[in-house]
């Protein structure tokens, strides 16, 4: 996505959460859902995500050093 000619890249720390239905796959079309944790120090960077409605997203997983 892009805002005035910029890439617009989000990145934020998340947490898969302890729960079974972290990750579902719905009906005969076999798309997923992911859940995903967030401490709230990391809401400005996921509220960002609100300007990528509707849109393709690229996802990429990192395990991050604690």
């Amino acid at each position: 996505m892009y805002r005035r000619g910029f890439l617009i890249k989000i990145s934020f720390l998340a947490s898969m959460p302890d729960i079974q239905s972290w990750l579902t796959i719905h009906g005969k079309d076999g798309l997923g859902r992911i859940k995903i944790d967030t401490p709230a120090s990391e809401l400005p960077e996921v509220l960002k995500m609100t300007l990528m409605a509707g849109k393709l997203l690229r996802v990429t997983v990192e395990v991050e050093d604690e």
